[in-house]
């Protein structure tokens, strides 16, 4: 965690302006402990500065959590909403550390309130970045390394449903950059740092075990034809081969790569539609979907227990092959040099 107790420094860093992107931004330190960032962004998806990174952190001297065993670190993308701050509470509760990753600040704020409800306070850190760029992406990775000098779990959860296709500042397709990209640089960026934990795992919460889906490798950025939901399990079949690319790249690592697909729950997933679309979704999401609080009782198995194989993959509770042909290795090598050169050249490659 952060070195200044209790919050009593906040801090924007590494901000970089990449692109000319038209927005206003003011910092406000609050007496309490916070800071407001408040700001406008032309595309309406970003509440943050696109190229900072906030920090709003707490550290704990506490050497152990009070039940026997050693405080664990974790990072969670997408810590603000849905699974990921279910996960975030969790872990909280049980006397571990959490740092949740998000671009907003409002549901940070709650994360750090609700973390001061459960006595927590000092455990609980919140990292706003734009995951969708690469290069924020590396420069938060390079800030944890330097905070946390092993981390136990890292869980990916950050995604957002884009009904129109959009471009980062670095001119990748959304949904591929922030769905797949980010999380190909932090599992790599991150591997040493996770290596120093006793039993290290990276839980990629994705859409795993599904038949839908394939990778365009003519046009992975869909820039011919663009479809939301084609984006999205396109995504997912990547992310399939992330898993394999891991354990392939790195035969020795005792970080144990876990593929989560957790079906359907109700974690907003409504938001991004217009109404009357948006009522629909809310409707059939509360009759059918799982409770968060039940959907995370199987990724929390895996973390505290991650299972043996270096990579394995699960819908719920039930396991996945992952020798098929959606985790072909040499799909996977070319997916990773084609994201290696995303990451060098951008929308050029």
């Amino acid at each position: 965690m952060n070195p200044y107790g209790r919050c009593a420094s906040t801090a924007i860093s590494n901000t970089l302006h990449l692109s000319p992107v038209r927005r206003s931004t003011s910092v406000a330190v609050h007496k309490d402990r916070s800071c407001a960032v408040t700001g406008t962004d032309r595309s309406g998806d970003i509440d943050v500065p696109s190229f900072a990174v906030l920090t709003v952190s707490r550290r704990s001297s506490v050497p152990a959590s009070g039940r026997g065993r050693p405080v664990r670190t974790l990072v969670i993308t997408g810590g603000t909403q849905g699974i990921g701050r279910a996960l975030a509470l969790h872990y909280l509760s049980r006397g571990d550390q959490v740092i949740a990753v998000g671009t907003n600040q409002v549901k940070g704020e709650a994360l750090l309130t609700e973390a001061d409800r459960l006595s927590a306070g000092d455990r609980c850190s919140f990292l706003s970045a734009d995951l969708s760029s690469p290069t924020m992406t590396i420069r938060l990775a390079d800030r944890l390394r330097t905070e946390h000098p092993r981390i136990d779990a890292l869980v990916f959860g950050a995604f957002r449903y884009q009904t129109k296709r959009q471009e980062t500042a670095e001119g990748i397709e959304r949904t591929l950059a922030l769905y797949v990209l980010s999380r190909y640089l932090l599992a790599e960026e991150l591997r040493t740092t996770l290596e120093r934990a006793p039993h290290p795992v990276i839980v990629n919460l994705c859409g795993t075990g599904s038949r839908a889906g394939r990778l365009r490798w003519d046009d992975l950025q869909l820039r011919r034809r663009y479809r939301p939901f084609a984006a999205t399990m396109q995504g997912a079949r990547a992310n399939d081969l992330l898993g394999v690319a891991f354990t392939v790249e790195h035969p020795d690592s005792p970080v144990r790569y876990v593929l989560h697909n957790p079906l359907f729950v109700n974690t907003g997933l409504a938001e991004p539609f217009r109404q009357p679309t948006r009522t629909a979704v809310s409707i059939i999401a509360k009759l059918f979907a799982a409770p968060v609080d039940r959907a995370i009782q199987p990724i929390v198995e895996r973390i505290d227990t991650p299972p043996e194989p270096a990579l394995s993959a699960f819908q719920a509770r039930r396991p996945i092959d992952v020798t098929g042909p959606g985790f072909d290795p040499g799909a996977a090598r070319r997916l990773t040099i084609t994201l290696r050169n995303l990451t060098i050249n951008g929308a050029a490659a």
